[in-house]
């Protein structure tokens, strides 16, 4: 069940989250003085230099964009959140040490996934100039939404909502929603019924299983 509800539950969101992330030409982002926003811009602009930069190595070396992802990427997502989020009740019973070990490999299943998808899914000349358009969200004391909407050729357009806060002085996310819907929340559908059947040590065991294939992919 783990193996397929991954890929064909999630395809669409790394699809649409790859197009958010790697497109850094457009007036409505440029535009826009909110924090927030800026530094979505800052860290696409970040990876589509990295990726220019080393055109030719991954060329050769494909699986190199996972060190990309990891390190620019990965340090924009408060994976704690994210992670307390996606396990929901079972957060609070978890001890230390399964909290630690689910974080870590939750955070390589969204690094490896959103990968694969960016070595294989698009090719970004493609895309139209008004691919993506940035809205100011309300913005709280600590948290923020940053509303975008996003329109891939030969796809319905499709809303996505950043859920931002800061962490350490820093803004960083910590859920996606894409057409409405959390990306925290269908993760958290997944877990749960793999924690009913197998306990939570065996979706932990299952996640690192996964990994494993996705990098041998």
């Amino acid at each position: 069940m783990l193996k397929h509800s991954y890929h064909a539950r999630f395809s669409l969101w790394h699809l649409v989250l790859l197009v958010v992330i790697l497109t850094v030409t457009l007036p409505a982002i440029a535009q826009s003085e909110d924090p927030p926003t800026r530094i979505l811009k800052q860290t696409s602009t970040e990876m589509l230099t990295a990726l220019h930069t080393y055109r030719a190595i991954l060329q050769n070396k494909p699986r190199y964009v996972f060190i990309l992802v990891n390190e620019i990427l990965a340090p924009r997502v408060d994976m704690e959140t994210a992670s307390r989020l996606a396990l929901g009740k079972h957060w609070r019973s978890a001890t230390s040490e399964q909290r630690r070990r689910f974080t870590t490999e939750f955070r390589n299943l969204l690094v490896r996934y959103y990968s694969l998808t960016l070595m294989t899914q698009l090719d970004m000349q493609d895309l139209p100039v008004n691919v993506i358009e940035f809205l100011p969200g309300p913005q709280l004391a600590t948290r923020y939404q940053v509303h975008s909407r996003v329109n891939i050729p030969h796809h319905q357009a499709v809303d996505v909502d950043y859920a931002v806060h800061r962490v350490d002085n820093a803004w960083k996310v910590y859920d996606i929603r894409v057409g409405g819907i959390s990306l925290v929340t269908a993760y958290r559908s997944v877990f749960a019924s793999e924690i009913h059947q197998h306990g939570l040590d065996g979706l932990i065991e299952r996640l690192a299983e996964k990994n494993k294939q996705l990098l041998a992919t």
